[in-house]
């Protein structure tokens, strides 16, 4: 891992994930970019130009823009008295989620850690949504966070699975996340009354499960619930765990659309850190 995308509208929550980015970076001796995407009420300071092509309103409104932006940057580092050669600044005009899953290609962003506001009701379509589009998008791991914690706080991790097959794409962040916080990884397949099955035919792909991904500190089990982001949830919440892990694959059609609701569901609906990996 070499580079970390945090973006920032300096909000709690965006502040929560930039104290836990530096702290990662820190500890991986790896880059940070801080993002800031600046909303215009045009549909781009672009626009401008070409409604009015002999005039320097177009530029000079994106030159404002951009310097604004820059500096609000600035005084945010400033703020945290940290040293600006240590974190790289992007500011950008767009739309906040097309634009982080345009930098993590442009960037080679190996973790993007950003906050999110999930709420419920109608509040959570403006809330949740950018969150949302990079979970289900974003070809590299993400961290959504809602609260403060440190990365010494995370003791054990719940990571979703059916048990029935893992890439060793998957193996591989999942070493990486272990190495990251040094937690306790509890691989848990939720059985549900639309999806269940018997200890007879899970044992055995737990102990392939087990045997394939190989870490230390690793268990596997089981637990009933209604759906699976209610089963992740209640596991976590009972057995005290800091972070849910889950991944979607870059698959079209139905399966798809299902396995990143769950992943969209379970970052906007749960108070812990959660991390996400859209692998194809």
């Amino acid at each position: 891992m070499k580079n970390i995308l945090v973006p920032t509208d300096f909000s709690p929550t965006a502040d929560h994930a930039f104290q836990l980015a530096l702290q990662i970076a820190k500890k991986e001796n790896v880059n940070i970019h801080l993002l800031h995407v600046l909303g215009f009420n045009f549909d781009s300071a672009l626009e401008l130009d070409k409604l009015f092509p002999e005039s320097p309103f177009g530029k000079e409104a994106l030159d404002h823009f951009m310097k604004g932006g820059h500096d609000e940057l600035n005084s945010y580092i400033d703020k945290l008295k940290l040293d600006h050669n240590n974190v790289k600044k992007v500011v950008e005009i767009g739309v906040p989620s097309d634009i982080i899953i345009e930098k993590i290609k442009k960037l080679d962003i190996d973790m993007v850690v950003m906050g999110t506001q999930g709420a419920t009701g109608m509040k959570e379509f403006f809330l949740g949504s950018n969150a949302e589009r990079v979970v289900r998008y974003a070809d590299c791991p993400v961290i959504t966070i809602k609260h403060k914690i440190n990365i010494d706080e995370v003791k054990r991790i719940v990571f979703g699975s059916d048990l029935n097959e893992i890439s060793d794409k998957v193996i591989e962040k999942l070493k990486e996340l272990q190495g990251i916080f040094q937690a306790e990884i509890d691989i848990v397949r939720v059985n549900t009354p639309n999806n269940f099955e018997r200890d007879i035919i899970l044992k055995p792909l737990k102990e392939r499960m087990l045997s394939k991904i190989n870490l230390n500190k690793l268990t596997v089990h089981t637990y009933n619930d209604l759906t699976i982001e209610n089963g992740l949830r209640h596991y976590a919440q009972e057995n005290g765990a800091q972070m849910i892990a889950i991944t979607t694959h870059g698959r079209k059609g139905f399966d798809h659309f299902v396995a990143g609701s769950i992943a969209e569901d379970i970052t906007n609906r749960t108070t812990k850190m959660v991390w996400t990996y859209h692998f194809q």
